[in-house]
Formats: C-alpha cells, structure tokens, sequence
C-alpha cells in the first residue's frame, strides 16, 4: 500500500510541473501494474523524463515525506 501512495505522488510531481502528461503517467503505471518494476525507471526507460527529472523528483519527494 504504502509502495503505491509513494507511486502515485512521483506520478503526480511529474504532471504537476510539466515533466508528464496525466495520459503519459497512466500508460506509465499500466505498464507497471502488468510487468512490475519502478515507476520512474519505466518512464526514465521510455524517454519520457531525462536522469536529471528523476533525481530531482525523488529529491523532492524525499523532502516531502
């Protein structure tokens, strides 16, 4: 439970500053809900957000919690 709140706040950050679009983040979590792995590598993998968007998006996330 807690691994799919912190899913879904990474995903929010995203397409909240612009990174993502909320389509782009919901093909993003299908594929994490059929095949498993980390959000943000999905997306890092399917060059929608470069290394750089990730480290600051976890940072920020980090800050949060």
């Amino acid at each position: 439970m807690e691994k799919q709140l912190q899913r879904i706040k990474i995903g929010e950050i995203l397409v909240g500053n612009g990174f993502i679009s909320r389509e782009e983040l919901e093909e993003a979590l299908e594929i994490q809900e059929k095949n498993g792995g980390l959000l943000g590598m999905i997306l890092l993998n399917r060059g929608l957000i470069s290394k750089e968007t990730l480290h600051t998006v976890l940072s920020a996330q980090n800050r949060e919690n």
